[in-house]
Parts: structure tokens; C-alpha cells; sequence
């Protein structure tokens, strides 16, 4: 683990268009940030328990740090991952309310966009938030 608790988690292969800018992206002291593709179900192919189990063994995380899902939908709508999440590990979780884009090394954060047809790659038209849930008491 990192002294200064700057951690993240990328759940991308190296071939992925996304890792260079999952590479470049700042760390948070204080805060463990999952980089990966998503749904408002799952991150890196897994469920809230999968990903939360996942979590506590990565030795990245400590009892008590927030975590960032930087993953496409990982907040959208009213049930949804991040919320799972947040309940689980008994911390806030952020994530965002639609897909996550990234330029070349650069992540560019929520963004509702369109399917360029044929191509990996979207175009963003309009900003999304992230949005953070607090575990309930």
C-alpha cells in the first residue's frame, strides 16, 4: 500500500483504450479509486458483494477510506451500485450518473454521450455528475 494513501484500482487490461488516461489519472489522498468499465450493476464484471470483497482484500483500501468507482453508470438511477456499495463497506461512495469518457491520457469524467457506430468511442454532448452516497446509519 501506498504510505500517503494514495491508492486506485485498475480493472483494465493494458490493450484497453481507457488505461492510458486510468495511468495519468490523479491519485486522492485519503481516497481508494476504482478505474474499470461498469454498469449501475457492476464494475470489472462484478456485483456490489463481489467488488466489495475485492476491495477488503486489495490491501489498498483501509477501514473508514472513501472510494471513487470511475466506471461508466456506476451511479445512475436510484438503485445502483455505488449505494450498494456505500452500505457494504460502511463508507461514502461516489460514482457516475452516466458514462465516464476518457480522451487519450485524459479522463474527461461523466458524460451523457452517443455511439460513434463501428468504433470503440462516443461522443459527449452533454456533462452527468458524480454523485456520492453515505452508507446508511
Amino acid at each position: 500500500g501506498d504510505p500517503f494513501g494514495l491508492e486506485k484500482i485498475i480493472l483494465l487490461p493494458t490493450t484497453d483504450i481507457n488505461y492510458p488516461a486510468a495511468v495519468a489519472y490523479k491519485d486522492v489522498l485519503g481516497r481508494l479509486i476504482i478505474i474499470s468499465h461498469g454498469s449501475d450493476e457492476t464494475v470489472g464484471g462484478m456485483d456490489a458483494d463481489e467488488l466489495a470483497n475485492y476491495i477488503r482484500k486489495s490491501r489498498k483500501w483501509k477501514k473508514g477510506m472513501p472510494v471513487t468507482l470511475n466506471s461508466c453508470r456506476g451511479a445512475e438511477d436510484d438503485d445502483n451500485i455505488a449505494k450498494d456499495l456505500a452500505n457494504k463497506l460502511n463508507v461514502p461512495v461516489t460514482g457516475a450518473d452516466t458514462r465516464t469518457l476518457t480522451i487519450g491520457k485524459y479522463d474527461i469524467g461523466p458524460w451523457h454521450s452517443l455511439n460513434v457506430p463501428g468504433t470503440e468511442r462516443t461522443i459527449p454532448y452533454w456533462p452527468g455528475n458524480w454523485k456520492t452516497y453515505e452508507p446508511k446509519k
